[in-house]
């Protein structure tokens, strides 16, 4: 199942979509978005990327949602005694403080929010990536750490959209389900 769907800003245009496909294969969101240009707010499935690169007037931000997912499940796979001093527990707390600075913006106008997202968030953005380039090597390879540090760093330039459109959400959590492949879309022009 593919799920389409209008970002959470848009309280007055609220749309969902779903659709049915047998398979994940590009050719369903290359069909489904063939007249759609803006931004996309997706997981990290190579196939949006594909459809970004065939375009000019669509671009795919990433979901910070699914970015701690790994993370999460890291946390939740050690014992409880040695959670806190894991470095999957310091990722999460990292992007739980993105969140925090983002939850503050959600009431301003998408120009002003752009304005402080560059202020407040984007320091602890860079600081996350800083810190996951230096923490990779140091945990061991198909680890759920690893493929955290390892799935942010493969989306770092899709998870830093956000940063520069006021409109556009740090996560597809409006359209999110684990059962199908969701995607949270701002139209422009």
């Amino acid at each position: 199942m593919w799920v389409y769907r209008t970002g959470r800003i848009y309280t007055d245009r609220q749309i969902v979509l779903y659709e049915y496909q047998k398979t994940r294969n590009a050719s369903h969101p290359r069909g489904f978005l063939k007249d759609f240009n803006g931004v996309c707010v997706t997981d990290g499935y190579q196939v949006y990327h594909t459809v970004e690169n065939e375009r000019e007037d669509l671009k795919i931000a990433g979901c910070w949602s699914h970015a701690r997912r790994r993370f999460d499940e890291a946390v939740k796979a050690l014992p409880k005694a040695k959670q806190k001093d894991s470095r999957a527990y310091l990722a999460l707390t990292m992007i739980q403080a993105i969140y925090r600075e983002e939850k503050l913006l959600k009431d301003l106008p998408a120009g002003e929010r752009k304005i402080r997202r560059q202020l407040s968030v984007k320091p602890l953005v860079e600081a996350y990536f800083v810190w996951t380039h230096e923490n990779l090597p140091k945990v061991p390879q198909k680890s759920k750490t690893w493929e955290g540090f390892s799935y942010s760093l493969n989306q770092e330039k899709y998870l830093k959209v956000f940063l520069d459109d006021g409109e556009v959400p740090m996560d597809n959590n409006a359209a999110n389900s684990r059962s199908g492949d969701s995607v949270s879309a701002r139209k422009t022009g």
